[in-house]
């Protein structure tokens, strides 16, 4: 048996225990193997197959892992937004490497949920910031009407 073989059991293992702890029958478990990826076994299943559907049975086995998962996609997109808004040629990586630094973690998915939030609303709020000064920028601004703004 050689190590994608040996991988590829734990996984199914991992899968089982997975399907187990939410109670499936075994009839909801090939059900749900079918609609999914057109097998009736998890033997049929690749690694890549199977990495997926345990990470999909994680997400319904812990919300908490749900929530997470949301908001890191929230980031990726606040951050990727943040970027482009600054000219800056972004992809996933690049945004998540911006998260990190920002957060203080060398892994993205290290990142807790608190400062999660925190950076998703700080890129948001930047990009909104940078279209308004830039909107700014665009049209001149009458400065006799901040006069009468301004305390004397």
């Amino acid at each position: 048996m050689n190590a994608i073989e040996r991988m590829e059991k734990s996984q199914r293992r991992v899968y089982h225990a997975l399907a187990h702890k939410l109670g499936m029958s075994e009839d909801e478990r090939r059900q749900m193997l079918l609609d999914n990826f057109g097998v009736e076994s998890s033997a049929d299943l690749d690694a890549h197959q199977l990495i997926d559907l345990i990470h999909s049975l994680n997400l319904i086995a812990n919300p908490e892992l749900k929530k997470l998962d949301t908001w890191r996609k929230r980031l990726i997109a606040a951050v990727s937004g943040y970027l482009k808004d600054m000219g800056r040629e972004c992809d996933i990586y690049s945004a998540k490497r911006v998260a990190c630094r920002a957060a203080g973690k060398e892994d993205f998915n290290n990142i807790p949920l608190d400062r999660l939030r925190s950076l998703y609303n700080a890129f948001t709020h930047r990009s909104r910031d940078l279209a308004s000064v830039s909107s700014l920028i665009q049209f001149p601004v009458n400065l006799d009407v901040c006069k009468n703004q301004l305390p004397s």
